[in-house]
């Protein structure tokens, strides 16, 4: 969000996002003639991330949205529909997410409570440090706190990501599941919005074209999922096109 407000007045060149461009965004880019278009460079997802002695391993979106959303009455584990909770049942469930600034907030509330920015207003706020909801979660066997994908793949055997349900049965948060589309609602993809402006200048002409061009291998060592040769194709057609 924070980027956005820069693009879209001309102060930067590019925005890096994990989320889609907001109407009101889109409205401000057009109020100062800001003509965009953005590539994908990374294929990412949202992993739940729980203690490794969470009594459940898979929850459906209907349960993970009680659990967030605003005016949830989910306030001991219990209080989840459908789930064995086992001995901690009774204990008060604990929450840690990103602040509102955050795209991983905007795109978890939208895909899991219908409508960025819904979320119940007692989680534990970690800002923009993701490893503070990891180190939270494996401490405590209470907790839950999403992440992107790549803070889970960092902390490996530590703790656990849930499987999601959608509605098709439980999915797991692995490499294969987010590039083939299967973990939905949380698989996303990572952007970098250019304005037209900017790629008529050959030095960020030269970047974005060596960005989407390495992105599959870069990806990679950064713990995203790398584009697939479509992906790549489409990103290259796009550049070259807002470049006139």
């Amino acid at each position: 969000g924070g980027g956005f407000e820069k693009f879209c007045i001309g102060e930067t060149d590019a925005n890096n996002s994990s989320r889609p461009i907001k109407e009101d965004e889109i409205a401000i880019c057009e109020e100062n003639g800001i003509a965009y278009d953005f590539v994908t460079v990374a294929n990412d997802a949202l992993s739940i991330l729980v203690n490794n002695d969470f009594p459940v391993a898979c929850m459906t979106t209907e349960q993970v949205s009680a659990i967030w959303t605003a005016d949830s009455e989910v306030s001991v584990w219990g209080d989840v529909e459908g789930l064995d909770m086992g001995d901690i049942a009774d204990e008060p469930v604990q929450l840690y997410g990103p602040g509102t600034a955050s795209g991983t907030f905007d795109y978890f509330t939208e895909a899991i409570n219908g409508e960025s920015g819904v979320i119940r207003n007692d989680y534990i706020d970690i800002g923009e440090d993701d490893n503070a909801a990891v180190t939270a979660v494996t401490g405590d066997p209470t907790a839950m706190g999403y992440v992107p994908f790549s803070y889970f793949q960092e902390a490996g055997d530590s703790v656990k990501a849930l499987a999601i349900d959608d509605g098709n049965g439980c999915v797991e948060s692995t490499p294969e599941n987010v590039s083939n589309g299967t973990y939905t609602p949380l698989g996303r993809g990572l952007f970098v919005y250019f304005s037209d402006t900017a790629l008529a200048r050959p030095e960020v002409l030269d970047f974005a074209e060596f960005y989407v061009n390495n992105a599959p291998e870069l990806a990679e060592l950064a713990e995203f999922v790398p584009l697939t040769d479509e992906q790549v194709a489409v990103a290259q057609d796009k550049i070259a096109t807002l470049a006139g």
